[in-house]
């Protein structure tokens, strides 16, 4: 995967999506491509089924203007429909998930949000937290995704 230096950000992509210009999904791919596959990894071990459900989440991203919608932050919304379509892909074939995500307490913050689709405001009122506190919490969660992601990867 070549590293593009002209990784547009979240804002210039989504805007990008909505005017309907083609370019946007090649930014898209270049910001989240290595992200999403990582993640898929998390729930199979299999690098082919692997690039199979990359392919296939990018697809109905494309095709279901979920991005173009979106109300939520950009990552989020691409981690969250990746998971989706993981799922869906590993239960039709009956596969189980790697392992139990929801009970990954690394990454409390981050399932809930993708995961169950809560707001961080949500998050905040049941952890009797700040939303500036959780906001600081997830951001961690990400950092620490990415690395996992990296380390995997290098190995």
């Amino acid at each position: 995967m070549t590293v593009n230096n002209d990784i547009k950000s979240d804002i210039e992509i989504m805007s990008m999506l909505r005017q309907g210009k083609r370019s946007a999904w090649e930014h898209l791919y270049n910001r989240y491509a290595a992200v999403m596959y990582g993640a898929i990894l998390r729930f199979t071990e299999d690098q082919d089924l692997a690039e199979e459900i990359l392919v296939e989440s990018f697809a109905q991203l494309k095709t279901k203007s979920i991005l173009s919608n979106a109300n939520r932050p950009l990552c989020l919304s691409v981690l969250h429909h990746t998971f989706l379509v993981v799922k869906r892909i590993l239960e039709s074939r009956g596969i189980a998930l790697k392992h139990d995500i929801e009970a990954n307490e690394i990454y409390a913050i981050l399932n809930c949000v993708i995961i169950k689709q809560h707001s961080l405001e949500e998050i905040a009122h049941k952890a009797g937290a700040t939303n500036e506190a959780v906001k600081i919490r997830l951001r961690a969660e990400l950092l620490q995704l990415r690395k996992d992601i990296l380390q995997k990867n290098s190995v």
